[in-house]
C-alpha cells in the first residue's frame, strides 16, 4: 500500500517475474522471493509462501525495487 501497488500490479509481477531466491521461515516452511514488474513498469519484489495442501499462496510482503 505504501508503494501504491494495486492487486493487479502484484499479480502481474508474480506471474511474469522469476524466483530469485528461496528461503525458509522461522519454522522451516519454504518461501520465495520473486522479482517482476508492475503494470506501470516499476520493479516489484514480492515474498510469497505456498501452502499446497490448502491450495493457497500467501503474499508475505511486496515492495518497489
Amino acid at each position: 500500500e505504501d508503494d501504491s501497488f494495486t492487486d493487479q500490479d502484484l499479480e502481474a509481477a508474480i506471474l511474469s517475474g522469476e524466483i530469485v531466491r528461496r528461503e525458509r521461515d522461522n519454522i522451516g516452511r519454504p518461501k520465495y522471493v520473486i522479482e517482476g514488474m508492475a503494470l506501470d513498469g516499476r520493479g516489484l519484489t514480492a515474498v510469497v509462501q505456498s501452502f499446497p495442501t490448502r491450495q493457497l499462496v500467501v503474499m508475505v510482503t511486496a515492495y518497489e525495487t
